[in-house]
């Protein structure tokens, strides 16, 4: 039997050219891969740069964040106060809400780079919120 095409989205191809770039906090880029301008998306994600002694906040978000560590090494912060290191070829997996907060820290002499990934309906933006331990 043979199958016809559904109408819609058809796989594409991205470069780095096709980014979108956000503006993030100093010595840290954010590149959008997915997101609700990509017919079919049902996640949003993209690439996290962050340069060599630079910290990323911890924070949460409601949905599930899965990230994996493309390139350079450091530690992944997380709401109780740990500090674990990550290097490149590893994961983090942060739950929703308050205790699956996190964060990131960039040592070594090449930015960290973390690809990230969210569920998301249609590719719609998660939320996202500060994590402060003494409202713990």
């Amino acid at each position: 039997m043979m199958h016809m095409s559904e109408p819609g989205a058809v796989s594409k191809y991205v470069g780095p050219d096709g980014f979108e770039r956000r503006p993030s906090a100093p010595d840290t880029t954010v590149d959008i891969v997915v997101s609700a301008r990509d017919a079919g998306a049902d996640m949003f994600g993209g690439l996290v740069t962050i340069e060599p002694g630079v910290e990323l906040e911890l924070h949460y978000h409601s949905q599930f964040e899965l990230q994996y560590i493309v390139s350079g090494q450091g530690f992944a912060l997380d709401s109780t106060g740990a500090e674990t290191a990550v290097a490149a070829g590893g994961f983090v997996l942060s739950p929703a809400g308050r205790a699956g907060s996190h964060g990131f820290r960039a040592t070594g002499s090449e930015p960290m780079q973390i690809l990230f990934a969210y569920p998301s309906t249609g590719g719609q933006e998660p939320d996202r919120f500060p994590f402060d331990p003494a409202a713990v």
